[in-house]
């Protein structure tokens, strides 16, 4: 049984620390169990797959000190009827949808501009500084304009992020009118610099999720399981219990 959802080390060394780094695993867990599940006819049995699903992220659980899914009392080789298994299915489901809302800043990679990038930006702020020269503005606010592309360039020098470049930007709209920013192409330049770190941050994320597409197609049928989270029974809640909708089928 311990065949059916094996996780490598270097998938467990490749893991973010504290919850986004459970969400990741129970993310790995559940491809495993699809991959799986698709050797299944219809009226097979598929207990031991899902009980193995269920073995690792509980114990998961246990480890990163889940809230919610570490106080459940689950027994490795206890009976579990389909009622109580879907319940514990739509549990892990429900708080690792709020664990997901909860870790996506610290999911997603740090985007690096790097100096080709940075020089195409530099190349737009001078062709926006060339664009104020020759516009017909006052010359006070052809200055309060280069002050603020100034700014620009110092950020470039330093490590830029969309967020302080978008916002100098924008600054540059409470200097001049929507006319004035149509003749110096402000809206076009505002896009240009987005498109710029819109690539950089889906390269990051690219990065920091690249070990996933090749480990999840990984075939572990010869490997065997040797070491793993453990996984024990939990005392019995003493709080509330939380009510859940037992009509819809096991999300797998």
């Amino acid at each position: 049984m311990f065949d059916y959802i094996y996780i490598s080390d270097e998938e467990l060394d490749a893991l973010l620390p504290g919850l986004a780094g459970f969400v990741a695993y129970e993310a790995i867990c559940r491809e495993r169990l699809k991959e799986a599940l698709r050797g299944y006819g219809q009226n097979d049995d598929d207990t031991e797959p899902r009980n193995s699903y269920l073995t690792k992220v509980f114990s998961a659980a246990e480890h990163y000190n889940v809230p919610a899914l570490n106080e459940v009392e689950f027994e490795i080789n206890g009976h579990h009827d389909e009622m109580s298994m879907r319940r514990l299915f739509q549990m892990i489901d429900r708080e690792v949808t709020k664990l997901r809302l909860q870790t996506i800043r610290d999911r997603k990679g740090t985007a690096v501009i790097e100096p080709p990038q940075v020089a195409k930006i530099e190349h737009l702020i001078s062709q926006l500084r060339q664009r104020v020269a020759d516009s017909d503005m006052e010359d006070r606010t052809k200055e309060k304009v280069n002050k603020k592309l100034d700014e620009l360039l110092a950020i470039m020098k330093g490590k830029p992020t969309l967020q302080a470049t978008m916002v100098v930007i924008a600054s540059i709209f409470t200097a001049i009118n929507q006319g004035q920013a149509a003749i110096i192409k402000l809206p076009e330049t505002i896009s240009a610099i987005a498109e710029i770190f819109g690539h950089a941050q889906e390269d990051a994320d690219t990065k920091a999720l690249e070990y996933k597409p090749q480990k999840l197609i990984e075939d572990h049928s010869e490997d065997s399981y040797e070491h793993g989270f453990s996984t024990k029974p939990k005392p019995k809640p003493t709080g509330p219990k939380e009510s859940y909708d037992l009509n819809d089928d096991i999300p797998f």
